[in-house]
């Protein structure tokens, strides 16, 4: 299990370890929570604050950790994965599609000019390319469009079905599941072991196939002010039909964390059609919405973990235990 300490905890590491005392107070904090680097002290991983010599690991090297390698000594570069540890593939490009408005002209939500890509408002959040119509999974094209959907821990239909946990941490008791479905007339009909021998393909080429057919009709982000957050501080939220899978959507994780600047989000998605993210520094905060939201949401509810996003992908969750924050890391 990996750990990544509450900023507090770092800065008191530092301190000790340079016979200083800076408050948390002095640190700038773009500096503390923006850049999200990481160093290594008594076999622990931080979030680096600005000034530990030796220490600073790169992105790389974290994700190569996550990935099963081990941690480097200072100075050293990144080892290479450990081919044995299974990480989801990035998912591939899609063929570029149409968009509601011209580069260069503004959002029609909050007015702000559309900067480089014109896929959402880089401001708001807002959709910014036009719904396209999903695709049926080839060789099952009778049954219609297919999609991924988010169960709960205890959902009884795993046994028959395809399905994996959401952040790769199966053994970990409440982890929610993904499965594949169909949707039709009211009712929702599940991939299995069947339905791939009929298609030809594995449970990730299905996967890769539903999850594109969320891109196909996008969804937007919102800013939404967070209880206990300072007030220049927000979450976004997307709140569509189908919010909870697109912590599964690569694009669209990957803008939120372009308006927020980070390297890694915390998400939650405490109820269906209720996906929130923000900065990883806020992961408590999250956290704490996440648990109010669940124990509201009855058959609505999914669960109240907060998960850990890098680069678009699901890394693993968060955590709290004696009052510090901790991360069981997948890859």
């Amino acid at each position: 299990m990996l750990r990544v300490f509450t900023t507090a905890d770092a800065v008191e590491a530092f301190n000790a370890e340079q016979g200083v005392d800076t408050p948390l107070e002095r640190w700038n904090g773009k500096d503390l929570f923006e850049q999200l680097t990481i160093y290594a002290h008594d076999g622990a991983l931080f979030n680096d604050i600005g000034g530990l010599p030796g220490h600073a690991l790169s992105l790389d090297a974290v994700d190569a950790v996550w990935r099963g390698g081990q941690l480097p000594a200072p100075g050293q570069s990144a080892p290479a994965p450990d081919p044995q540890v299974a990480a989801p593939a990035p998912q591939p490009a899609e063929p570029a599609t149409p968009v509601m408005v011209q580069a260069g002209q503004p959002c029609t939500r909050c007015g702000a000019p559309a900067a480089g890509d014109t896929d959402w408002c880089l401001n708001c959040g807002l959709a910014m390319r036009a719904p396209q119509q999903p695709l049926p999974l080839p060789g099952a094209e009778e049954l219609g469009p297919i999609f991924p959907i988010i169960q709960r821990h205890d959902w009884p239909g795993r046994g028959p079905t395809i399905h994996r946990s959401v952040c790769w941490l199966p053994r970990i008791p409440g982890t929610p599941w993904v499965s594949i479905g169909w949707e039709t007339g009211g009712m929702t009909a599940y991939v299995g072991q069947e339905s791939l021998a009929k298609v030809g393909q594995t449970a990730e080429q299905v996967e890769q196939h539903a999850v594109a057919n969320l891109g196909r009709a996008p969804g937007s982000w919102e800013k939404v002010m967070a209880p206990s957050a300072r007030p220049d501080e927000c979450v976004l939220a997307c709140k569509d039909s189908r919010s909870a899978e697109r912590i599964l959507e690569q694009d669209f994780m990957r803008h939120a964390q372009r308006m927020f600047g980070c390297d890694m989000l915390a998400v939650t998605m405490a109820a269906r059609n209720g996906l929130v993210v923000g900065p990883a520094a806020m992961a408590e905060t999250l956290m704490m919405m996440a648990e109010h939201v669940f124990g509201q949401s009855g058959e609505a509810a999914i669960t109240p973990w907060c998960f850990a996003v890098a680069d678009g992908m699901v890394r693993g969750r968060f955590f709290l235990e004696n009052g510090q924050l901790g991360l069981d890391a997948a890859f």
